[in-house]
């Protein structure tokens, strides 16, 4: 806060590199979370989300206390879920496993079977029963809403085909 009257000489530039950049931008994403516009808000809940850091949880949690827009709530719930998702505190890691299910987002299963993987001798390397079962079952409904996807693409891939088809053989008839 004070102003330098030192010499320009004295002065130093500091060392930046990736680390310091990484903590750089999740504190820039911290500081978007208050904008009015709710296009950068939504970009710093992505940016919050791609790099989970236990220390803006508070502010992920009182952002999403006041947004009103809806695509970035869902956007900060994702962010606060993959954040608490290795929590100490059971209930915090069962409501992110829970909302990285209503995702169906299937970038999120390989965090997901790591809660499901297994030691060299057979041991769970997750100790706790109830988030390997919440942990199966989020695996579960993204798998289905994947294969829903799917069956909805190929449907209207083959009707689309299908009607291709039958103009082309009209056409041959004529």
């Amino acid at each position: 806060g004070e102003t330098y009257t030192g010499a320009i000489k004295d002065l130093y530039t500091p060392i930046i590199n990736n680390r310091v950049r990484r903590a750089i931008k999740v504190v820039l994403a911290k500081l978007k979370l208050k904008s009015g516009d709710p296009e950068v808000r939504l970009l710093a809940a992505k940016e919050l989300a791609k790099t989970p850091r236990e220390d803006a949880v508070k502010d992920i949690q009182a952002a999403l206390e006041k947004e009103t827009n809806d695509e970035v709530r869902e956007a900060l719930s994702l962010a606060l879920a993959l954040t608490q998702i290795n929590s100490p505190q059971k209930e915090h890691r069962l409501q992110a496993i829970e909302t990285i299910a209503k995702s169906g987002n299937l970038k999120f299963v390989p965090l997901l079977k790591k809660l499901l993987a297994k030691d060299d001798s057979g041991n769970f390397l997750e100790p706790d029963p109830d988030i390997r079962k919440a942990a199966s079952k989020a695996m579960d409904a993204i798998e289905r809403h994947m294969l829903l996807i799917s069956t909805a693409r190929n449907l209207f891939y083959g009707l689309s085909l299908g009607s291709v088809l039958l103009l082309a053989a009209l056409g041959l008839a004529i």
